[in-house]
């Protein structure tokens, strides 16, 4: 059951952040982020953000998955 909440929790996480950051964070900051890396075109700049914003996901919702464990172990 622990586990499943686990789960279940970084999904959700993942998820929250994800849509919190297409959300929080305008296209034209999007745009001028991927033209400081070097990304342009339509279809590379949006890969590009995907791939941040999921890298950034994961790291929080592995982060308070792994607190939520730390949690639960005692």
């Amino acid at each position: 059951m622990k586990i499943m909440f686990l789960v279940l929790l970084w999904l959700a996480v993942t998820f929250l952040t994800m849509l919190s950051l297409y959300r929080f964070v305008p296209p034209e900051t999007q745009y001028a982020m991927a033209e400081y890396f070097g990304f342009y075109g339509d279809e590379r700049v949006m890969d590009f953000v995907l791939y941040c914003f999921f890298a950034i996901a994961i790291s929080v919702a592995s982060a308070s998955t792994f607190c939520a464990f730390l949690l639960l172990r005692k």
